[in-house]
């Protein structure tokens, strides 16, 4: 069963914001990666901690870096704290602009039907220019722009198509392949350390 936030402070009793009274620390999902086999799964739940290392920290930032803890520790996950620094910056301004699509795509009202349109778009961009495809399919499928590019970012934070996400993303260029095998790569590392 999958803890949540709520459960985790309450189990700790003492984790409280002194801000708003009794609300718990938020968790901090920044990057949550499952590796290792479909057959066995493992879960690292990464929190990307946005100052750096040799800054002071706050009650709160002890109160939040420790329900993320424990919020990984209640529900299987190992847990580690990653500084920004590392990340491409490019990498970082990718992640925020694609992650709306997640939630986006669970409120579409004919999932079925954009499984289609995403499939199509995957194809399309194979031979032609995002900004290109997209056209393409929103007139093929009789649907606003914004319903495909929501199907673009969806595809590209999913890795639904290979795109490499840790360089710019230039919408009227074609799709700059990479993702894949970086993601392999990570993925190795990823193992390597949880070893």
């Amino acid at each position: 069963m999958c803890s949540g936030t709520l459960e985790v402070a309450e189990a700790a009793g003492n984790l409280r914001l002194a801000i708003g009274g009794d609300l718990p620390a938020p968790v901090e999902l920044d990057l949550m990666v499952t590796v290792g086999t479909t057959d066995r799964p493992e879960s690292l739940l990464l929190m990307c901690d946005a100052r750096p290392h040799n800054t002071s920290k706050s009650e709160y930032d002890f109160t939040r870096e420790e329900t993320s803890r424990r919020y990984a520790l209640a529900n299987g996950m190992r847990f580690t704290i990653i500084d920004p620094s590392v990340l491409p910056v490019s990498f970082v301004a990718n992640l925020d602009s694609l992650s709306y699509s997640v939630n986006a795509v669970r409120r579409i009202e004919d999932p079925a039907r954009f499984a289609v349109l995403s499939d199509q778009l995957a194809r399309q961009l194979e031979v032609d220019t995002i900004t290109s495809a997209v056209g393409a399919i929103a007139s093929r499928f009789a649907v606003d722009e914004q319903m495909v590019w929501l199907a673009f970012d969806h595809l590209a934070w999913t890795q639904g198509i290979d795109i490499d996400i840790c360089r710019p993303i230039s919408r009227i260029d074609a799709v700059v392949p990479g993702g894949f095998e970086r993601q392999r790569r990570i993925q190795e590392f990823l193992v390597g350390a949880l070893r």
